[in-house]
């Protein structure tokens, strides 16, 4: 139903504002995964970042309207109730795509509506209890494995493999590990096959054909938010060049930012990347970076004036 579908918006939406309910478990994910991400919501609640993106989407009106039918139709509170969030897929594109929705939320309303379309149907995987109705021409497959546990996919063969991953009845998804994970991750992203989402998106970027995997992580400790990024390159001499081309990029901005006349937050990205560090080992390149909050809300200020310098 278009209704029950609001639900899958709603998490689709949240991406931008609330993060899921607990580190990622590899282990909850196929073996044959090549892309993910996840949010966490516990982490996030409560940030300094957090709160500068609630305040902005309170002044969304369509947003509200969107958060106002979920909560309506399955009965819960965003973002309170909203625990989780992950999205992973077998293969790259939105039918292959796989939702996991942790929140407190009425499962019982939920389950009614589905029942009321023509094209209800249920099948069992297991134990499990597997659903299936149409919608705007689409068929969806959604299932509770467990009480405010929600798993949603236009494929049912993805929904399958959630729910065998959840009985650890495959091996661990090969989708890329960091090298060193930050602390109480808030965003977590990883793509197992970059050359097939290229291909499969018709991306030719030159950069991007030059790399195999990558992984990325954001959290926050303190004040300081913390990205960690892994990417493996299609060989050592590559992930070299790679990595020469950042340090580059971080000399250029400062160059760029270095005129009287250069626009305020150019000074101040060009700054705050210069604490950005990278490393090379084999054909993995990783990139360690802490910068302040403060520094993050000044770029995403249209009114931001330029740090002062010392002479």
């Amino acid at each position: 139903m278009k209704q029950f579908a609001l639900l899958c918006a709603a998490a689709a939406v949240t991406v931008t504002t609330t993060l899921s309910a607990a580190p990622l478990d590899r282990k909850t994910l196929p073996a044959d995964c090549q892309w993910v991400l996840h949010l966490d919501m516990d982490a996030a609640r409560g940030t300094e970042s957090w709160k500068y993106i609630q305040d902005k989407l309170e002044g969304n009106g369509e947003f509200l309207a969107k958060v106002q039918q979920v909560e309506d139709l399955a009965q819960m509170r965003l973002p309170e109730d909203l625990q989780g969030l992950t999205l992973f897929g077998s293969a790259y594109g939105e039918r292959n795509a796989v939702i996991v929705i942790h929140a407190t939320m009425n499962q019982t309303r939920l389950l009614t509506m589905v029942q009321m379309s023509p094209s209800y149907a249920a099948e069992a995987h297991g134990i499990y209890n597997v659903v299936s109705w149409q919608d705007n021409g689409k068929t969806l497959f959604g299932v509770f494995p467990t009480p405010g546990e929600l798993i949603i996919s236009q494929s049912k063969e993805g929904v399958s493999a959630a729910l065998d991953a959840i009985d650890a009845k495959q091996n661990v998804a090969k989708t890329p590990e960091l090298t060193t994970p930050p602390a109480s991750p808030i965003l977590y992203a990883a793509s197992a096959n970059v050359q097939q989402m290229l291909k499969e998106r018709g991306d030719n970027n030159p950069v991007l054909k030059q790399i195999t995997a990558a992984v990325l992580a954001i959290g926050q400790v303190n004040d300081q938010m913390h990205l960690v990024g892994d990417v493996l390159a299609t060989s050592e001499q590559t992930a070299q060049q790679l990595k020469v081309s950042g340090e580059g990029l971080k000399g250029m901005l400062m160059l760029m930012s270095g005129s009287d006349t250069a626009d305020p937050r150019l000074k101040i990205a060009a700054q705050a990347v210069q604490s950005a560090t990278l490393a090379q080992t084999g054909n993995r390149v990783n990139l360690n970076w802490a910068v302040p909050i403060t520094t993050l809300l000044q770029l995403a200020d249209p009114s931001a004036t330029a740090p002062t310098t010392k002479p």
